[in-house]
C-alpha cells in the first residue's frame, strides 16, 4: 500500500471542506483520484485514527484526534494568558477551584487553572486529562462539535462502556447544554463533587475549550448552579471577545 504525502492531505482537505460525512465516490470526485487510491489513503488515515468510517453507511468523517490538533496549532498561550484573570476572578467569587481545559482526541486537559485556598472538593493539575464525556468542561465543548465529531465520540464511548452507555441520554444532555449554553456533571465516582462549565468561542463561533469549576455536590440541592452558571458564562464569554480580539489584531499585523 502506497500512499504519498500529497494523497493523504488532499482526502483530508476534501473531508474538511464537507458539511457532511463522505463516501468514496464523492471524495474521488473531489481529489480527482481513483477510489482504489482514495481507498487505501483511507486505511491509513483511518489506522491513524485521523478519519472515521461509519460501519453502517460506510461514509468517511474526520476525527476528534484531527480536530484536536487544530487546537494546537492556535497559539495556546494565548488562551492561558487571558484566561488567568478570569479564573482568579472565579475563584474569588465561587470560593471553588476552576479551570481552563481543551480538547485532545477524546480527551479534555487542563490548560490553566486556580485552586481554591483551604480545604476544597477539587483540586485541579496542569496537564490532567479527562474523558471528553466525563467531566463539564469536555460535555461543553463536544456539545457545539458537528454531527460527525459527536458520533466519533459516541461510538467509542459505546466501546468502552461494554452495554452500560445509554447514547439516547447522551445525546439528549448534548441538546439540552447546547440550548442552555454550559454544562453541569456531577462526579459519580464518591468524590461527591458538581462540576459546572461553559464553552469558549473561537472566532466563527468555533468551540475547542471551555472554563468551568469545581465544588460540593450539594450544589445539585440548592439554587446554586444558575447563580454559579452565571459567572462562568460571563468568564467564557469575556474570555472569547479578548481571544478574538487578540487574533484579529494578529491578523492585521501579518
Amino acid at each position: 500500500m502506497n500512499v504519498t504525502f500529497e494523497e493523504g492531505l488532499a482526502v483530508l482537505e476534501a473531508l474538511a471542506s464537507s458539511n457532511c460525512p463522505s463516501t468514496v465516490s464523492q471524495l474521488s470526485s473531489q481529489t480527482h483520484f481513483d477510489e482504489d487510491t482514495v481507498q487505501n489513503t483511507l486505511k491509513i488515515l483511518e489506522m491513524s485514527r485521523y478519519v472515521s468510517i461509519s460501519r453502517h453507511s460506510s461514509r468517511v468523517a474526520l476525527s476528534p484526534k484531527l480536530w484536536s490538533l487544530g487546537f494546537c496549532l492556535k497559539d495556546a498561550a494565548d488562551l492561558k494568558r487571558v484566561s488567568e484573570r478570569h479564573l482568579s476572578k472565579l475563584v474569588m467569587e465561587t470560593r471553588e477551584s476552576a479551570c481552563v481545559a481543551v480538547i485532545a482526541d477524546l480527551e479534555v486537559v487542563i490548560a490553566a487553572c486556580i485552586n481554591a485556598p483551604g480545604p476544597t472538593v477539587t483540586e485541579f493539575e496542569v496537564g490532567s486529562k479527562v474523558p471528553v464525556q466525563n467531566c463539564a468542561a469536555g460535555m461543553a465543548i463536544l456539545a457545539f462539535q458537528s454531527p460527525q465529531v459527536i458520533s466519533e465520540v459516541e461510538a467509542r464511548t459505546v466501546g468502552e462502556a461494554r452495554g452500560q452507555f445509554d447514547a439516547e441520554s447522551f445525546r439528549s444532555e448534548l441538546e439540552m447544554i447546547h440550548a442552555r449554553g454550559f454544562a453541569v456533571n456531577f462526579d459519580e465516582t464518591g468524590k461527591m463533587r458538581c462540576e459546572i462549565a461553559a464553552p469558549i468561542r473561537y472566532s466563527g463561533g468555533v468551540v475547542e475549550a471551555a472554563i468551568g469549576i469545581s465544588g460540593p455536590s450539594n450544589w445539585v440541592e440548592s439554587e446554586s448552579i444558575s447563580e454559579l452558571a452565571e459567572n462562568i458564562l460571563e468568564a467564557a464569554k469575556q474570555i472569547s471577545c479578548e481571544l478574538n480580539r487578540l487574533n484579529a489584531g494578529t491578523a492585521f499585523n501579518s
